[in-house]
């Protein structure tokens, strides 16, 4: 598996040559998010999950002693959701939110976007669970299929049936999934190259922020992955962070984002 300097090298050099950012983000706490709100076209609540199952598996793989990579074990985890640990850097983000987005400070979701994956959804239920499909705050949950990186084999990325995630989540919208995903493509065992994989992954968060704008909603809470995050916030947004908004998110990581689109 790639490392994070590679795969940032990779996204360089893809956006060497991408056309320009139609969005600039600036990044702010909760607090400024809502005091600032009426100043942005969108507040993005960005979030990525807590460490996985397949993480622990893996650790777990390394401490016996083998020696042949983890995800070829056919016990390596397919679609996992959270790890115990994972779920505690989540709850972590469930008490901020819990502080900050209520009815007094007027900053709540109006939209919920998780990837296909199950421990976005999983992380996305835990950091705002008074928002979930069924409530009665009634915000929409919306599956995006484009916020995931393609899984270029490994398994723990591998998409489930939307079938059976909504047996797991019921209220999630997974008409997207259905109908624009071909998941044998999606979950291909094949190997593709690092710069094919990352054209790819800023086509998807290109495109998810062409989807957002055309959206309703403002304030909108985003639980995606480490790679897919980067390069949203780092090479699709012009980001006003000193980084450019290009460091990778940490396990269990918040980031809030105003973003005005360009006129």
């Amino acid at each position: 598996m790639w490392d994070q300097h590679e795969h940032l090298l990779a996204l360089l050099n893809v956006a060497s040559v991408h056309q320009p950012a139609t969005a600039v983000a600036h990044e702010m706490d909760l607090i400024e998010a809502a005091n600032k709100k009426q100043s942005y076209d969108k507040i993005l609540i960005l979030v990525r999950h807590g460490e996985g199952q397949h993480d622990k598996f893996e650790r777990q793989w390394a401490s016996e002693g083998n020696v042949m990579p983890a995800e070829m074990s056919k016990d390596y985890p397919h679609d996992p959701l959270m790890s115990p640990r994972g779920v505690g850097q989540v709850l972590n983000l469930s008490r901020r939110t819990a502080l900050f987005c209520n009815a007094e400070t007027n900053l709540i979701p109006e939209l919920v976007v998780v990837s296909p994956l199950r421990r976005s959804t999983q992380a996305a239920l835990l950091t705002f669970p008074d928002l979930s499909p069924g409530s009665i705050k009634n915000v929409p949950w919306v599956c995006h299929a484009s916020l995931v990186e393609h899984a270029n084999g490994y398994p723990s990325d591998f998409v489930s049936p939307p079938e059976e995630l909504e047996a797991i989540f019921p209220g999630i919208d997974y008409s997207m999934l259905r109908n624009n995903v071909d998941l044998g493509i999606e979950n291909s065992t094949e190997k593709e190259p690092m710069t094919k994989n990352k054209t790819d992954l800023l086509n998807r968060t290109d495109g998810f922020l062409d989807w957002l704008r055309n959206r309703p909603e403002q304030v909108v809470f985003v639980s995606s992955h480490a790679t897919w995050l980067q390069s949203f916030c780092g090479f699709t947004l012009q980001n006003e962070r000193a980084d450019g908004g290009r460091e990778m998110f940490k396990n269990g990581e918040m980031r809030v984002l105003g973003v005005n689109f360009d006129r």
